[in-house]
């Protein structure tokens, strides 16, 4: 057999050799130190169950490709294409900085295949269908569209907003295009949609077809342009990453636009609105954080925003959420080249979702719903959060009046963002752009009864800070506090008598009296940041 150059893989050859094989990529669960929520990142080897599918095997079996120990065959051509590339192994990886990027690793693999001519033939029939039909799934293109009947000639051709609608949207999950739609149209946002929207080539960069994905790029990219639009509004999380990421490295060029998520645009969109959302009946939901808006994109708290909005309905978090989420199985390739071992991984998530007793598994990918969907066998609904907000009800939609008195109970909460917002020092020695969550809760309960989130503007000995209400997507840390340690944190007259409170309260918690703090960052990196001197003078390291 003919020796495969590895020009792609090498570029991150310096990575294999930092991996100290720890396992935490496949076996970490509940990691003492954080309280994160964690169990068996790697959701393909909790069903394939041999080492060679999570991060620390790849990296062994690439170091052997690499050496010439190992050959390329249909064996190695079918394990390279079963990592979702979820991206939950680099979670939890302490080897580096962020993580070593696995995912990104074995999509070089994949691009060094193609590149010297190992294919599948599903694979190579799919490309067809996008350069002559421009979708994956070998529908007319002709009827990309036709699912919006008469509805389309109300929509205008041009705008200064675009919804892109993609392909699976348009020909598999039709009724998330048309709950975004009716939302947009509700809201009184003007927008267009491209009429004649191709596949942005995200299925090809999956299995390594750059060039194919680069000339669908250009061409989206070039009309977007030509409209002269200001922003793209995606419901698939694949196609938002494959714009908002792959598509600036691809093209060398910033695009000309914003791009967001529709959560993230509702979101921002209701902050100063007085909108209710009233369900047809009370449900227990939970939601499902997609890899690509999740990880990939960092959006997790939007989604959870516009649930909450919800009346009548209870958000109960499954085990893994965030960016410890486990995948759908549906992403990087897998669904269409492995289908099985995607259902496979799929059954995993909704166990997880029946654990909690939801009756509603939410998410914002119509992949993962379509996935999770086929999976769920029973009785367990699946939705994405758009059709769902398409069945409730919208009671009142009205910009909130300006209030000229405001009578408000101070929370113990509430005096914290305050107490914090007078003692900036507390904040002395962090690094700009540190982020963290605030989270007040009922010490009986453990409920939360407020979040904020701190970011810092400006280092120095008197830091400037911004404090929000909600909560941060990607924070570094996640702090919290029992409602009762809040009232005698803000009692503290100096930043010294701060921090040995916040010290006691962590070290030696009482019942009603505690602090955690959850890591989101490695340890190492966080020290970078600066977290380091505050953590020794409270004692906490």
């Amino acid at each position: 057999m003919a020796k495969v150059e590895f020009s792609n893989v090498k570029k991150f050859e310096n990575f294999l050799y930092l991996c100290g094989k720890c396992g935490d990529c496949s076996l970490a669960v509940k990691i003492a130190t954080s309280k994160s929520p964690l169990s068996h990142p790697c959701a393909v080897k909790n069903v394939l169950g041999y080492e060679a599918y999570d991060a620390r095997g790849r990296l062994i079996i690439l170091k052997n490709l690499l050496s010439d120990k190992l050959e390329v065959n249909e064996e190695v051509l079918d394990w390279a294409y079963t990592c979702t590339t979820c991206g939950a192994c680099r979670e939890t990886c302490l080897a580096v900085e962020g993580g070593i990027d696995t995912p990104s690793i074995m999509e070089a693999l994949r691009r060094d295949l193609v590149s010297q001519g190992f294919r599948f033939e599903k694979h190579l029939s799919i490309l067809e269908n996008i350069k002559n039909l421009d979708n994956p799934y070998g529908e007319p293109k002709e009827e990309r569209l036709s699912f919006l009947g008469e509805e389309l000639s109300n929509i205008p051709e041009k705008a200064d907003i675009v919804y892109f609608i993609g392909c699976t949207s348009s020909y598999r999950t039709k009724e998330i295009a048309l709950a975004a739609i009716k939302f947009l149209k509700q809201f009184k946002k003007e927008f267009a949609v491209l009429r004649d929207e191709t596949c942005c080539g995200s299925i090809l960069l999956r299995y390594g077809y750059v060039n194919e994905a680069k000339e669908q790029a250009e061409r989206l990219v070039k009309k977007l342009n030509e409209m002269n639009v200001k922003t793209v509004i995606f419901t698939c999380p694949g196609c938002y990453r494959t714009f908002k990421k792959d598509y600036p490295e691809i093209l060398g060029r910033d695009l000309g636009f914003e791009t967001l998520h529709l959560v993230e645009f509702l979101d921002t969109y209701l902050k100063d609105k007085n909108i209710v959302f009233e369900a047809k009946n009370d449900e227990i939901v939970t939601y499902h954080d997609p890899c690509h808006l999740g990880r990939h994109l960092d959006v997790y708290e939007a989604p959870r925003n516009i649930i909450k909005r919800i009346k009548d309905i209870k958000l109960i978090e499954m085990e893994t959420i965030k960016n410890f989420a486990h995948c759908c199985g549906a992403g990087g390739g897998v669904k269409s080249t492995f289908p099985d071992l995607a259902l496979k991984v799929a059954r995993n998530r909704i166990d997880e979702a029946l654990e909690v007793n939801a009756s509603i598994l939410l998410s914002a990918c119509p992949f993962c719903k379509l996935n999770l969907k086929q999976a769920a066998d029973n009785g367990l609904k699946v939705l994405d959060i758009a059709e769902f907000l398409v069945e409730t009800q919208v009671h009142e939609v009205v910009e909130v009046a300006p209030k000229t008195v405001e009578v408000v109970e101070i929370s113990p909460g509430k005096r914290l963002m305050d107490y914090l917002n007078g003692h900036v020092e507390i904040f002395k020695g962090l690094r700009v752009g540190c982020k963290f969550n605030y989270e007040i809760v009922d010490w009986k309960t453990q409920e939360p009864k407020l979040k904020f989130y701190v970011m810092v503007l400006e280092s120095g000995e008197r830091p400037k800070i911004k404090i929000s209400m909600g909560a941060a997507d990607n924070p570094d840390v996640t702090i919290i506090i029992s409602e009762p340690a809040a009232e005698k944190l803000v009692k503290c007259e100096e930043r010294s008598e701060y921090a040995e409170a916040f010290g006691n309260f962590f070290n030696e918690p009482t019942e009603e009296e505690f602090i955690d703090v959850i890591l989101h960052r490695s340890t190492k990196e966080l020290m970078r940041m600066g977290y380091g001197e505050f953590a020794r003078e409270a004692g906490l390291i």
